[in-house]
């Protein structure tokens, strides 16, 4: 949020159709950004769940019929906690570009490129933990 709230900083010596469109721009970063946030949360979720059901699960490894399950078990919450990682660095990264982006240029460019680079890490965020879930798997 500190990040949207620094391209107001300065923007009154800006004419009104620059700071309209920079409005417009922070307003639509809060997207992609609330999607980032969500995934964050539902791969959090997704690793607690795996790791409390693997260990309930882990209890029947040693019967023959049950191996695989307990096999899976344990690859389960690895698979999720490698899909939270990715997120956590894909968002860590895009805020890194994002600030650094800022301290360089204007708000009007620095909004627009806020916004590709937060659909970008979003659309990152959305397809890639899965793919990188199921190398493990």
């Amino acid at each position: 949020m500190a990040l949207i709230f620094s391209l107001f900083e300065g923007i009154g010596i800006w004419p009104v159709s620059i700071q309209i469109a920079v409005v417009v721009l922070a307003a639509l970063i809060l997207l992609p950004f609330a999607v980032l946030l969500g995934l964050l949360v539902y791969r959090s979720a997704t690793l607690l769940l795996a790791a409390a059901a693997g260990l309930f699960a882990l209890g029947f490894g040693g019967l023959k019929e049950t191996t695989a399950t307990a096999r899976n078990a344990v690859l389960l919450p690895v698979s999720a906690g490698l899909s939270l990682l990715v997120v956590m660095l894909i968002t860590g990264v895009a805020l890194e570009m994002a600030w650094s982006i800022r301290s360089h240029t204007n708000p009007l460019s620095a909004a627009m490129t806020f916004l590709l680079l937060e659909i970008a890490a979003a659309a990152l965020a959305w397809f890639l933990p899965s793919a990188i879930g199921k190398i493990v798997r």
